[in-house]
């Protein structure tokens, strides 16, 4: 049977600038591990600079080949002054780069949490509501209208469940894309779950008798088989 959804929908759209693959554990961890990631890095540099030397100089030479001068031939060579130890000098700079990288996700993964997760429990904010395949009813391909009819995800409508309503649900989605987006380990953990994939949208639409439907979407047709895919999967899991 196929079921009729009011028009009234919210939409949850995943950060693109942020990677998306989460962990089981609290904002606090991951936040953490960034941190430490950038200390890590900030050290590494550190070291490198101690290799470099401003004042150092060096000959070297870059021969060109054969030039004809009279009746001989001489190697034509030019001489320039480098610094030899330049290269730590550059890696120092790229080890900086990445602590920075890891600062800002850390600060990124905070953020998602003020902004999406407010409000939901600590358990919630770690599992994703696919991790619930007992409560999932059915999944549909999502496909786009017109005749040619592009695959662009998978609806999945899950049980009346006590205690359940749009705007939660509605809410545990955008916690999940908010901090899938920016959590960068774990992907194994979490590989069911349609939500970690990059460049998906996710629609909670309330239905009759209490069902609550999930339309997750992308653009890219690749992406889209594989909510597809995953969400599938959740009914045989």
């Amino acid at each position: 049977m196929r079921f009729v959804m009011p028009q009234l929908a919210f939409v949850a759209v995943a950060f693109s600038a942020c990677a998306s693959t989460p962990t089981p554990q609290t904002t606090d961890v991951a936040a953490a591990q960034h941190a430490q990631l950038a200390a890590a890095d900030d050290q590494a540099a550190a070291k490198q600079i101690a290799k470099y030397d401003p004042a150092a100089r060096q000959d070297k030479q870059r021969c060109t080949g054969r030039s004809a001068r009279g009746e001989a031939e001489i190697e034509v060579c030019w001489t320039s002054e480098v610094n030899p130890t330049a290269d730590h000098l550059k890696k120092a700079q790229r080890l900086h780069a990445l602590a920075e990288e890891q600062r800002a996700q850390s600060e990124k993964l905070r953020q998602a949490e003020v902004t999406a997760c407010s409000g939901v429990s600590e358990i919630d904010k770690t599992m994703s509501p696919f991790s619930h395949p007992e409560d999932v009813a059915t999944v549909t391909p999502l496909k786009s209208a017109g005749a040619s009819g592009k695959p662009e995800g998978a609806v999945i409508t899950f049980r009346a469940i006590d205690g359940m309503t749009s705007p939660r649900l509605e809410k545990l989605v955008n916690c999940q894309l908010a901090r899938n987006a920016c959590l960068e380990n774990g992907a194994a953990e979490m590989a069911y779950c349609p939500l970690v994939l990059k460049n998906v949208k996710a629609t909670v639409t309330p239905g009759a008798d209490g069902l609550f439907s999930i339309s997750v979407r992308s653009d890219d047709p690749s992406i889209a088989q594989e909510v597809l895919k995953r969400s599938q999967a959740l009914v045989i899991r």
